[in-house]
């Protein structure tokens, strides 16, 4: 986090350097937009075409300063006031960086560790005169410039003395690429002029590209996604693997407003691979009224529509058939919850739920230890549904030593059932 923010105040930097470089070498005129420019392993991509513009929304907006309330997330972001104020009391900035076509993008640069890319667009800044200005208030001092040949690029080195790191820059025809890992460049500057598969490939259709637009834009890789997650865990996640095989892409706008910020957009599956996710997409949709029932304390929820759960469990089940092995231990499983109940799980359950589903994790009471988790299944119908739970109770005391305890709250019954792994059954 803190890499990331030192890269942003870098940016300033980079703008100067790269008009000077623009001074220097002609432009190539190279076709296509920035993430042709892009390796296709980049994790993730951040977009903007107004940088500076985005970065005060964020910084000025009450959920950024309520955020740095928190101790620990102010000093992740320590190194953004800075920026903040540089942004704020330079005009010149702005006018460098204001229009300008930002894209970042994150790769991994060995097990456990990644870095960053950026390309700006320089085709729209606004001249020499500007620069003249702009280089006139620019201290250099604590840095070394030195430049060397990479076959017919230039790459600009900024090294720091204090830290000793190290810079790397180039102008590919009107663009600026800038990271600290020089082999994150030289892999992008491969990229010209050949057929190989780049993030505009990865994340566009071919006769596609990025829209123009004000607002921020995210792009995912999930096929990298277990490799980052690595650098914050230890061992295989099963979750984030299936995660991975299950999706290809996303793509999303943010938008961002005084308590919230917004994030609208579109995520491409993986139909080659049989998940919940591909079932869910398959399902229909459904309504989302959930919300009318969750708590205020709610830190997260995930709710699931589809035209009836039956279809969606249907669809499930056909799906499921294609892995033998796996529909055959499925269906033991649902065979012996049957028959040592005496129930029928499609006729007790399946058949009163009815198109919303809906998972909610709320704020933690006391001292936040314990988490607190609720499945929300919609009826449709609640005498049915009642009915059903009802026989699937009594079947429950009849053949288990387990305890049912009632409470009546606010008019309704509310029945307590000590089962460990219930939700994973």
């Amino acid at each position: 986090m803190k890499r990331l923010f030192k890269w942003i105040i870098f940016l300033v930097i980079i703008g100067g350097i790269g008009w000077v470089g623009w001074k220097w070498y002609a432009a190539k005129g190279i076709s296509g937009d920035a993430f042709s420019l892009i390796p296709p392993d980049a994790i993730y991509c951040i977009a903007t075409n107004h940088p500076v513009k985005m970065w005060r929304e964020v910084s000025e907006s009450n959920m950024w300063q309520h955020l740095h309330k928190n101790s620990y997330f102010a000093s992740l972001t320590s190194t953004t006031e800075n920026l903040t104020s540089l942004v704020k009391g330079n005009d010149l900035l702005v006018k460098l960086m204001g229009s300008t076509d930002l894209i970042a993008s994150a790769h991994m640069t060995g097990p456990k560790k990644y870095d960053f890319l950026f390309l700006i667009d320089l085709q729209n800044a606004s001249g020499i005169k500007f620069l003249n200005e702009y280089l006139t208030s620019f201290d250099a001092s604590g840095y070394s410039i030195s430049k060397e040949k990479y076959k017919e690029e230039d790459i600009i080195i900024l090294f720091n003395t204090s830290d000793k790191s190290s810079l790397y820059l180039s102008m590919p025809g009107s663009y600026l690429m800038a990271s600290y890992t020089k082999k994150l460049l030289t892999k992008a500057l491969d990229l010209q002029g050949t057929e190989h598969q780049s993030s505009k490939e990865l994340f566009f259709a071919v006769d596609d590209g990025p829209e123009k637009t004000d607002k921020l834009q995210l792009y995912l890789n999930y096929s990298m996604l277990p490799q980052f997650m690595a650098c914050y865990s230890d061992g295989k996640n099963e979750y984030v693997n299936k995660l991975a095989q299950s999706l290809r892409t996303s793509s999303l706008d943010f938008t961002v407003e005084e308590d919230m910020v917004r994030a609208k957009g579109q995520t491409f599956i993986n139909d080659t691979i049989e998940s919940y996710v591909k079932t869910l997409a398959s399902s229909g949709k459904g309504a989302s009224e959930f919300l009318e029932v969750a708590p205020q304390r709610t830190a997260f929820f995930l709710g699931m529509g589809f035209s009836s759960f039956g279809e969606f469990f249907k669809n499930f089940e056909n799906n499921l058939q294609r892995d033998v092995t796996e529909y055959a231990h499925y269906k033991a499983n649902m065979k012996q919850v049957e028959s040592y109940l005496n129930i029928n799980l499609q006729e007790n359950v399946i058949n009163w739920i009815g198109d919303e589903v809906a998972v909610l994790e709320m704020q933690s009471a006391g001292k936040g230890i314990d988490n607190e988790t609720a499945v929300l299944l919609k009826a449709d119908n609640i005498e049915k549904a009642l009915s059903n739970m009802s026989r699937i109770e009594k079947m429950v005391r009849r053949k288990t030593p387990v305890k049912f305890k009632t409470v009546d709250y606010k008019g309704y019954s509310i029945r307590y059932l000590g089962v460990k792994n219930l939700f994973s059954i």
